[in-house]
């Protein structure tokens, strides 16, 4: 079994995750608690299947995709305040979902789709834009920290995503060519590289949480 630098930076956010649950518990971010807790269950499960027994993990990558989809549509859902944005976020989200499962009905559930990946970074940074662009456009979020915490998870899924269109928009070439760093191909090592800047983001967006104040 081998254990990856993304590893103890999931184990991190899921640290600070547990130590914020009270100030979360009453807000829809207490969502991230099993989120982070259900990846670094799953990532370690399909290292040990991988590594000890010789299983094929792409189901265990394929069902992670669409819950972390599902989560991070959910949080910029909740924070936006736009009912168009609400509206797009939820039709993409529903539309992906049901997509991903017509074609793995057609294909196979248990190998790993790097289409389907790439297609949903597209999604989720778009989502990320939507986030920045209502940040942007209203004043009164900078001074609120509970939207500085959506600041930091955006820019999180925005990083991650962005590059996991780019790795496995070039999965093919980069198989073809053997394009690797330190032995990992590149379609593994930048996933597991960007994921570490994500979680950093996460757990810097939970630790500036504060509770919206009502009036």
């Amino acid at each position: 079994m081998s254990i990856g630098v993304h590893h103890y930076f999931e184990f991190f956010a899921l640290i600070v995750s547990l130590v914020s649950a009270r100030k979360l518990s009453k807000s829809f971010l207490f969502a991230v608690v099993p989120y982070l807790l259900i990846t670094l269950i799953s990532e370690l499960l399909a290292n040990y299947f991988y590594f000890s027994r010789g299983y094929a993990t792409g189901w265990i990558y394929n069902i992670l995709n669409l819950i972390s989809h599902v989560f991070y549509s959910y949080v910029f859902y909740k924070y936006s305040a736009s009912i168009a944005q609400r509206n797009a976020i939820i039709s993409l989200t529903s539309a992906y979902v049901l997509i991903s499962f017509v074609y793995y009905l057609l294909t196979s559930f248990l190998t790993f789709s790097h289409y389907i990946i790439a297609s949903g970074g597209v999604i989720q940074s778009l989502f990320a834009c939507f986030y920045f662009f209502e940040y942007l456009r209203n004043d009164s979020f900078v001074k609120k920290k509970h939207y500085t915490c959506g600041l930091f998870i955006a820019a999180g899924v925005l990083i991650f995503y962005s590059g996991i269109i780019i790795c496995f928009s070039l999965y093919n070439y980069i198989r073809a060519n053997g394009l690797s760093v330190l032995g990992l191909p590149l379609y593994n090592i930048i996933p597991r590289y960007l994921s570490v800047i994500l979680y950093c983001c996460i757990s810097i967006g939970l630790s500036v949480w504060r509770n919206p104040r009502t009036t």
